[in-house]
């Protein structure tokens, strides 16, 4: 990692630098090269979880823009609904645009807001063992319920899925859904 002499002292207003010959936009995006985090969001579609890019399985329904969003308000977080206790109630993605490198670290994070579900999952495969999460009490607490939920895995394959099941086998549940990264590190990049 190289070694930067910047002062952080106030960072408040600050819309463009230029470090060692590299311009960062945003004070995360400078925050986060100082960290060594890579700030690219590798999955498509963050936002729009409706979108090709993401498949919902038979037993899940997702709608698009049912709620606010924890980041600026806008009305564009979407809503999974598991509609009976079947197997296949998944929402994922495959990463087959941005080849990830085998061996390097990698965090996918999601903004969650419990509905009415109480235990769900969200992992990567291969590289990550699955866990169940409490949305109430896992993950960063945002604000209006809202909370970060995020997995640090080192990458076994180039083109991995990304999956997340709002509600265990056992039961249905709904969550909103908003804001979905994966990025190079082993930290959550600013959104």
């Amino acid at each position: 990692a190289r070694t930067t002499e910047i002062g952080f002292a106030d960072l408040t207003g600050l819309t463009i630098a230029t470090v060692y010959g590299e311009t960062y936009n945003t004070k995360e995006q400078l925050v986060a090269a100082d960290l060594g985090i890579d700030v690219t969001n590798y999955i498509r579609q963050s936002e729009d979880f409706t979108a090709a890019d993401w498949v919902d399985n038979a037993n899940i329904t997702v709608t698009a823009n049912t709620t606010t969003n924890p980041i600026n308000g806008a009305t564009t977080a979407d809503t999974f609904a598991k509609t009976n206790t079947g197997t296949n109630y998944v929402v994922s993605q495959l990463m087959n645009t941005a080849t990830l490198v085998i061996g390097d670290v990698y965090t996918f994070s999601i903004y969650v807001k419990k509905i009415d579900s109480t235990v769900g999952r969200v992992y990567v495969f291969p590289g990550q063992s699955v866990n169940d999460i409490d949305w109430d009490v896992d993950g960063e607490a945002i604000s209006d319920g809202w909370r970060r939920h995020s997995v640090t895995f080192t990458a076994t394959s180039a083109e991995p899925y990304i999956y997340i099941y709002p509600e265990s086998p056992i039961n249905e549940g709904s969550i909103y859904v908003f804001g979905a990264m994966l990025n190079k590190g082993d930290v959550a990049g600013s959104y």
